[in-house]
């Protein structure tokens, strides 16, 4: 396989060349899957409840220590050209049926937790599966030389995914989602296909049909006598450690975009579909299902103020449009003309900027009175 303008990137001998391209496509493909998946697995865990994201993570743990040991079977009963493929259609066997369930919305917060647990173990278990290929087929003098090059396909592949979340969310929906993640799974299946043939070639590469042998749990006294694979999983043990603290933190941030305005009057677009009742149910939501401290960051702010915020702005927020809601109902019960509400005033919210006609209080009371009026 020989690509004009590649060989200046790729340090691989002609004999190499094919099997280090199907490396690099294999590992864009698996994490352009994930990457799909991890903005998902995110949604979910908050729609799980952000109270239980400790338990899931526990929950993750005891699902890892009972998959490692099944997994570790299979590696000793199966050869590699049979065991790659089964582990990835399982994966896409689960996808496919977490897509049923989500598309059906049957037991949405149960399914929204075991989500986020399965994809936790996925990313584990796909990229270890990867890179135990990878130190199968090629000779530590290889890897020296090709792994930098088969990491940039997944550095490509990480890139890719979180696009293609951002760009077919809206006109898929997260569900539909999952169908991308299947399809890149089943290419990196193609991938490892292609790459079993490439390496055929070479004499050494015969070692894929045997087994590895042993039993679920060699691989621990072979990590006790190693200082160096100790060494690694003290290593990996701080950095999921030092990982898990900084996820819990990122997670009690929350970006409220235009949903919250702090001592500003918002613009209400109700022409695009924007409801004052319904924005303060929302706003409602939040200061009651989230945690305390939770940070929140507003959309806007007055000038001089930051953007962060607490509950007590949020609970301050939906207070405002409390106020324009009842008032704007009052005048509606006094048969009060849109003009002459327009023209009320909320004393305990003079502190509000304006900024223009539509931002500013009787830009809101006409919203507000053009919804409750409307037939």
């Amino acid at each position: 396989m020989r690509l004009p303008g590649v060989d200046r990137f790729l340090p691989a001998t002609p004999a190499e060349r094919a099997a280090a391209l199907w490396s690099f496509a294999y590992f864009f493909t698996l994490l352009a899957g994930y990457y799909v998946l991890r903005p998902l697995r995110d949604q979910m865990g908050i729609a799980g409840g952000v109270k239980a994201l400790p338990w899931l993570f526990t929950a993750t743990f005891v699902t890892l220590l009972v998959a490692q040991p099944i997994y570790g079977a299979l590696v000793a009963r199966l050869p590699r050209t049979r065991f790659i493929p089964i582990v990835y259609h399982f994966f896409a066997l689960n996808l496919a049926l977490f897509w049923l369930l989500l598309t059906l919305r049957i037991e949405t917060t149960l399914v929204a937790r075991v989500f986020f647990v399965w994809v936790s173990v996925f990313n584990l278990f796909a990229v270890a599966v990867f890179w135990s290929f990878m130190a199968d087929l090629f000779t530590s003098e290889q890897g020296k030389r090709l792994f930098g090059f088969i990491g940039a396909g997944g550095t490509l592949g990480a890139l890719l995914g979180p696009v293609i979340t951002i760009g077919l969310s809206v006109p898929l929906g997260p569900a539909n989602l999952l169908i991308a993640a299947i399809v890149f799974l089943e290419l990196a299946v193609l991938c490892s296909h292609r790459l079993e043939r490439a390496a055929a070639a070479h004499p050494e590469s015969r070692a894929r049909e045997r087994r590895v042998g042993g039993g679920a749990f060699a691989a621990l006294p072979e990590l006790l006598r190693s200082p160096y694979l100790l060494g690694v999983g003290a290593w990996v043990s701080l950095l999921s450690f030092g990982a898990t603290m900084l996820y819990f933190e990122q997670a009690n941030v929350v970006h409220m975009g235009d949903l919250l305005w702090l001592q500003f009057h918002p613009r209400v677009d109700r022409p695009a579909g924007a409801s004052i009742q319904n924005w303060l149910k929302t706003l409602e939501t939040i200061a009651r299902e989230m945690p305390r401290d939770t940070i929140y960051i507003g959309g806007h702010a007055r000038q001089g103020l930051p953007v962060t915020a607490d509950v007590k702005d949020v609970a301050a927020f939906r207070d405002y449009f409390d106020a324009v809601l009842t008032t704007t109902r009052k005048g509606i019960a006094e048969r009060k003309s849109k003009e002459e509400i327009t023209a009320s005033t909320l004393p305990q919210f003079a502190s509000y900027q304006t900024a223009g006609a539509a931002l500013s209080l009787a830009g809101v009371l006409g919203v507000a009175y053009d919804e409750l009026t409307a037939r």
